[in-house]
């Protein structure tokens, strides 16, 4: 049997597997380079496409609102010259209601100071005494007093003294006149006790003598009851109270007997129609006319 020696060398196969391996290896790292590449490049595409639709979307908004802004804008201008000229209507309005009530105020009040110096002068006619009285203790006392009071009066330095001297001397006069009226009055009022208790004392040494006393007897028709009397009795002061009572008593006892003048029935009926023709004549409101006749029956008002 033939034998046979075959040598074989691997290394050119080993080399070109080395070089196939390495140009594997070289497409490998090529392949990944353009995948990072293809990454890369689709990253920044969608970055891109992401940021212009972005934009595109912003600008898109800021346009609608824009539009939005504007119109509304235009509205709120619209109503604000609307309220505007609202506004200047209003305070015109309110200027021309202002003046018209005072025109109405000032006519008002003309008509209610006449009523009320018409109806002062009424009420002064009807209260006559009253009202005369009062001013005249309005005069008598109550300027008086006003004008008595003393006063303090500033004046420069240099008529200080001269100034306090002219008061002093006003204080003093006045002291001197109200000393003067105390006086007199204290006098008068001593004499007249003494008179009363000298007559008094002469008539009682006298026994079974007849007395007279000055009584003053007044009646006055009630307001508020045509058909009461308010009856008053006034007697000396020099009299005790018993005394007055005792003879006050006497006298209300026996006071229908007093003759004093009464009116009739026709002359009442005269008077009463004498008074309602002055009314009529008047020219007052039924108002006013209703108050006087209900003062004048005495009933209340």
């Amino acid at each position: 049997m033939q034998t046979f020696d075959c040598l074989v060398d691997t290394t050119p196969m080993a080399e070109s597997v080395n070089t196939v391996n390495a140009s594997v290896v070289t497409v490998g790292i090529a392949v990944t380079a353009m995948e990072a590449a293809v990454v890369k490049t689709e990253h920044e595409a969608s970055d891109t496409i992401c940021g212009n639709i972005n934009k595109g979307f912003f600008l898109l908004m800021r346009s609608q609102v824009s539009q939005k802004l504007a119109a509304n804008y235009s509205i709120v201008n619209s109503k604000l010259m609307s309220m505007a000229q609202i506004a200047k209507s209003i305070d015109s309005m309110r200027s021309q209601m202002e003046n018209d009530f005072q025109m109405i105020k000032r006519r008002y009040m003309k008509l209610f100071h006449q009523l009320d110096k018409e109806l002062d002068t009424r009420i002064r006619e009807l209260d006559k005494p009253a009202m005369d009285i009062a001013a005249m203790r309005t005069s008598l006392i109550i300027n008086r007093i006003r004008n008595d009071s003393a006063a303090v009066l500033f004046y420069g330095h240099d008529s200080q003294t001269v100034s306090q001297l002219a008061l002093s001397a006003r204080l003093k006069n006045k002291t001197n006149k109200t000393l003067a009226a105390i006086t007199n009055n204290a006098c008068n009022s001593q004499t007249y006790s003494k008179t009363i208790v000298h007559m008094m004392e002469n008539i009682a040494e006298k026994e079974n003598t007849q007395v007279f006393f000055p009584v003053l007897f007044t009646e006055e028709s009630s307001m508020f009851a045509s058909s009461n009397a308010l009856n008053e009795v006034y007697l000396p002061d020099s009299l005790s109270a018993s005394s007055k009572t005792l003879i006050e008593n006497q006298f209300m006892q026996n006071m229908s007997s007093i003759a004093y003048d009464q009116k009739t029935d026709e002359e009442k009926t005269e008077i009463k129609n004498a008074f309602l023709k002055q009314l009529s004549e008047s020219g007052v409101d039924q108002r006013t006319a209703d108050t006087i006749m209900k003062l004048y029956n005495g009933g209340t008002v």
